[in-house]
């Protein structure tokens, strides 16, 4: 029945989950909230996730709270999604001296003129680039953490190697992406059980996934393919992130941009990972103190 604008009928039950949603991204964080984004191939939009979740958290909690960074060693493209003018890397973070305070660190950052979400570039040297290892990663956490509230990770595809493992062991919750293609769901299930057989079955009880839609047309047979092959996970219920031409358009991600369905499926994804503040990370190995990464180094020369 109409009321013509004289009555109004309240929140709808969308606009009730949203503000929901957005209450629990802006919720008090203490310490810094570390989440890794991770997936099991090449071209399961492992960087558009990490910026869409990056852009949530930044649109809800405000400008200097979120920050994105590049931990990819195969030409890592994060930046190019939210702005593709950052030039500074982690080199130039861990060189710097007086890097305590909270201007001396954003400088090194280059933030999205839409979603005020803070990136922190790859190389973009051609020859022997700076890439990260364990301890660079660490230290550069570490010194992020003094400043952000919220820090999301591009991670590579190997699970196997030394930086991953790192990752991981600082992270405090994990995004797993597929797309919705075939054997996307095979994919993704040998990710979950690398994680379970390797000691991190505690972390995966903070994990979840993802489903991006790269093409115009539906794939309802996949889809419902993927998430049977889920089933008796602790994926079984994936975040659906339908096809938007804008997260394909390999620009800036602008929220105003999105379709309404991509912005909510996004602020899901920042809420359910909100639901981890304040949990401390599961290593499965001690990670190393700055001054044991110092003394290591010192005695290896470098």
């Amino acid at each position: 029945m109409s009321t013509f604008g004289l009555v109004n009928p309240g929140e709808s039950k969308i606009e009730r989950e949203d503000r929901e949603r957005t209450e629990r991204v802006r919720a008090n964080v203490s310490p810094t909230f570390v989440f890794a984004v991770v997936g099991g191939r090449g071209g399961a939009s492992k960087t558009t996730t990490t910026a869409g979740l990056g852009t949530m958290f930044a649109k809800c909690r405000g400008g200097g709270e979120a920050i994105v960074l590049d931990a990819n060693p195969d030409e890592g493209n994060l930046a190019s999604r939210v702005n593709p003018e950052a030039r500074h890397t982690f080199v130039d973070v861990l060189k710097d001296p007086n890097i305590g305070s909270r201007s001396a660190v954003r400088k090194y950052a280059a933030t999205s003129p839409t979603s005020q979400l803070d990136v922190l570039a790859s190389s973009e040297d051609l020859v022997d680039p700076p890439v990260y290892d364990p301890d660079s990663l660490t230290r550069t956490i570490r010194t992020l953490s003094n400043v952000y509230n919220v820090i999301g990770i591009d991670c590579g595809n190997d699970f196997r190697s030394d930086l991953v493992g790192r990752i991981l062991d600082m992270a405090t919750a994990v995004v797993v992406v597929s797309g919705v293609q075939f054997d996307s769901g095979k994919a993704a299930l040998r990710v979950y059980d690398y994680l379970v057989n390797t000691g991190r079955g505690e972390l995966v009880q903070r994990s979840f996934l993802m489903m991006s839609e790269r093409t115009p047309a539906t794939q309802k047979a996949l889809r419902a393919d993927i998430e049977d092959t889920l089933s008796p996970t602790l994926w079984k219920d994936p975040l659906y992130v339908p096809y938007d031409p804008h997260l394909y358009e390999a620009s800036v991600i602008d929220v105003g941009q999105l379709q309404r369905d991509t912005v909510r499926a996004y602020l899901a994804g920042a809420a359910k990972l909100s639901d981890w503040y304040g949990a401390p990370p599961i290593p499965l190995r001690p990670v190393p103190t700055d001054e044991q990464i110092f003394a290591r180094q010192r005695g290896s020369g470098q």
